[in-house]
């Protein structure tokens, strides 16, 4: 993993307790123990020095971690520590933080209206698939393939590239689960999309979720999808969007 670039990024900045964040460090081979660490921050706080200058300066080379949450967790305590001093808070390295009670797990949207799901309702499904149970998420990719062999096996067929056709199949995935989450009855086996001018139509908002996940993929920072392909993968899942929205039991 490279140094932190983006502090602003999406973290949860909590110190956890010098225990915690002692052992974050030595997972992640800084030398510095904790107290150094925040003796550092308060000397760079009175000289107005950024948090990720400092937070940088803790690692000699490139650090290394055995997983993105380890990474999280260690970026977010450092931050967490950072504005406790910051804020003035007497923080006592030696005693530990309080745990928090882990949020509750996420509930997985109402039915839609026979119509269609809304942005509103869009919004709360893709928040679920995204912090669903192993259990339930288990539920629909078993769901999933065994009713969309033929849709996959078309996608198959349409020439992408293994970065297209890997976001064809994610973003399929996530269609197929919302509308079996949404639809009352579930979703049928989902056979080959009609052609162009067969076209079904879907409700605006699904669509436009699936215009902004190929936008997404054409402008990804580390592996952009090639514009020709993503205009191709657009109207590719524009076809199999109709055929999963047709494939709703009544």
């Amino acid at each position: 993993m490279a140094k932190l670039k983006n502090p602003t990024e999406e973290l949860e900045r909590r110190f956890e307790g010098r225990q915690r964040l002692q052992a974050l460090l030595e997972k992640a081979s800084v030398l510095a123990d904790v107290e150094d660490i925040a003796a550092a921050f308060l000397d760079a706080q009175k000289d107005e020095v950024p948090p990720a200058t400092v937070i940088n300066a803790l690692f000699e080379d490139e650090p290394q971690f055995a997983s993105p949450k380890d990474a999280r967790a260690l970026f977010g305590n450092l931050f967490g520590l950072w504005e406790l001093l910051e804020s003035g808070a007497t923080v006592d390295l030696k005693a530990p933080m309080e745990r928090q009670k882990p949020p509750p797990p996420p509930t997985a949207p109402a039915f839609f209206p026979k119509e269609g799901p809304d942005d509103a309702w869009v919004e709360r499904a893709w928040r679920y698939l995204e912090a669903a149970p192993p259990k339930a998420l288990q539920k629909l990719h078993h769901a999933y393939d065994h009713r969309t062999d033929w849709l996959v096996t078309w996608l198959d067929e349409q020439g992408l590239s293994e970065l297209g056709f890997g976001h064809a199949q994610h973003l399929l995935f996530e269609l197929f689960a919302m509308l079996e989450l949404g639809s009352p009855h579930g979703i049928g086996l989902a056979s080959a999309p009609v052609t162009k001018d067969e076209a079904v139509a879907v409700p605006p908002a699904l669509a436009a979720y699936a215009e902004e996940a190929v936008f997404e993929a054409e402008h990804d920072e580390e592996e952009p999808l090639p514009q020709e392909e993503a205009r191709r993968l657009h109207s590719l899942m524009g076809l199999a969007l109709g055929a999963l929205w047709k494939a709703r039991k009544d």
